[in-house]
């Protein structure tokens, strides 16, 4: 039976050159592809949801306190359900961004981090986002999942030159899937050490809360 009362968002965040320009590259829409898989799913998987509302941003549209005002914080009530998913810089920003809407008395449900990248110094010079202290994810779930490849493509090389965030304690799950840094959908639904992708386990957790 459908639960009425709640109402769920689901919030996307791409990283550098996803949703807009970045030193001349891109957009290239990366995490819109996560996103256009987990839409279909969830058609596939309840039909209308009416009550679920996704949102797509750069990493740069939740980084200001007005930005995350405007573009997150405007959009919810108090009770509703928050889901994160955010590739690269957007991962990396998206924990901040967790961390901000508990503070604020917000569910997050789940925050998952694809390959988060921002430890680096000249990305934080050139980049709007967060240094590493202030970078403490709250969520009831985080999912992590780290990108490794023999052979780098560029997104690799970039990804490397702004530093992966090397997490060692904090996720819930915490895992490595060989593709490529770009590949934001396959990190999104590959299987992981649990046979379940990320993909997964926000459609669970939205089946158990809303549609018990």
């Amino acid at each position: 039976m459908k639960n009425s009362t709640l109402n769920a968002h689901v919030f996307f965040i791409g990283g550098a050159a996803d949703q807009e320009s970045y030193y001349l590259i891109g957009p290239l829409r990366h995490i819109n592809q996560a996103r256009q898989k987990f839409l279909r799913s969830l058609y596939k998987e309840f039909g209308a949801t009416n009550n679920i509302f996704v949102h797509t941003y750069g990493y740069n549209r939740i980084y200001k306190d007005e930005d995350i005002e405007a573009n997150v914080i405007s959009k919810l009530q108090q009770n509703d359900l928050i889901y994160i998913i955010g590739h690269s810089l957007g991962g990396w920003n998206s924990a901040h961004l967790s961390r901000k809407l508990v503070d604020r008395g917000f569910r997050v449900k789940i925050l998952i981090t694809l390959d988060p990248v921002g430890e680096g110094t000249l990305v934080w010079l050139g980049s709007n986002i967060y240094r590493q202290p202030e970078c403490e994810p709250k969520a009831e779930f985080w999912i992590n999942i780290r990108a490794e490849i023999k052979r780098l493509t560029i997104s690799d090389i970039v990804a490397r030159a702004g530093q992966q965030w090397t997490i060692e304690q904090g996720p819930d799950l915490n895992e490595v899937i060989y593709t490529a840094h770009c590949n934001a959908l396959h990190l999104y639904r590959q299987p992981l050490s649990t046979g379940k992708s990320a993909m997964w386990y926000v459609l669970d957790s939205l089946k158990k809360a809303l549609f018990a």
